[in-house]
């Protein structure tokens, strides 16, 4: 990276033989600077994932899809701008992490999610993907403003409430609540970029595709690689239950 320019007649007052050491320093700081950045931000989301820990699950019966509720996504899109107006870092992509972290850790602690929303794998990690409509009828509705606003040198999109949430009214439970809370104390110090690397370190948009919806259940995954063993039974058990879906299917015919 080139600071100075040797052809700047302002810097005239320097010695031309120091152009070069100081680039080279300038170019050293600056490399350290970004490393130091880096390291920063690695041991950030390593301790954020050791703070939050994943919930372990009591039974499985099959498969999560629970119904959307479009009235508390509103009402949980205006808390989490309400309580985020003093975060400087609080943008589009945070919210949708925040709304992704909601569900998924509520379903974790307490068998359900808060909003059902159905989240995919993008490529600055999971989204709603409720979330473009809604958000634009609550525009419509004159619920929700976006602002644009720059935070670190970025240009971002950041959510502002129109009005007061009524948790009440859409019927939020305590529970359900305090998780959000916490959410919002966990994540307050965090910027978007921050949360969505830490997003992209979970198993659920670690093994779905771009466009892929990312299972509820992916929640209670840990971080560790599964052992080949457990994999090969895993797809053997696939494998018969296909079998068994299959002959069911032709008898129902």
């Amino acid at each position: 990276m080139r600071f100075l320019d040797r052809d700047d007649h302002t810097l005239g007052v320097l010695p031309r033989k120091y152009y070069r050491l100081l680039e080279r320093t300038f170019g050293i700081m600056a490399n350290a600077w970004q490393n130091a950045m880096q390291e920063l931000g690695a041991r950030y989301r390593r301790d954020l994932s050791s703070r939050w820990r994943r919930p372990m699950p009591t039974a499985y019966v099959g498969p999560y899809s629970p119904e959307f509720n479009e009235r508390k996504f509103k009402e949980l899109v205006l808390y989490l701008a309400v309580k985020s107006r003093d975060d400087l870092r609080f943008g589009r992509t945070k919210l949708n992490k925040l709304l992704w972290a909601c569900d998924f850790w509520a379903y974790g602690q307490l068998g359900e999610s808060i909003t059902g929303a159905t989240y995919k794998n993008r490529e600055f990690g999971p989204a709603p993907n409720e979330f473009v409509p809604v958000t634009e009828r609550m525009e419509q509705d004159k619920d929700l403003a976006w602002e644009p606003v720059v935070y670190g040198g970025l240009k971002q999109q950041r959510a502002v409430a129109l009005r007061q949430p009524d948790l009440q009214k859409a019927k939020f439970r305590p529970d359900e609540v305090a998780i959000i809370d916490e959410l919002i104390t966990v994540l307050s110090p965090a910027t978007g970029r921050a949360v969505s690397r830490w997003t992209h370190d979970m198993r659920g948009w670690l093994h779905t595709k771009i466009g892929e919806v990312i299972p509820y259940e992916s929640v209670f995954l840990g971080d560790s690689k599964l052992p080949p063993e457990v994999l090969a039974f895993a797809r053997q058990r696939v494998e018969e239950r296909h079998l068994e879906w299959e002959k069911e299917a032709a008898n129902n015919r």
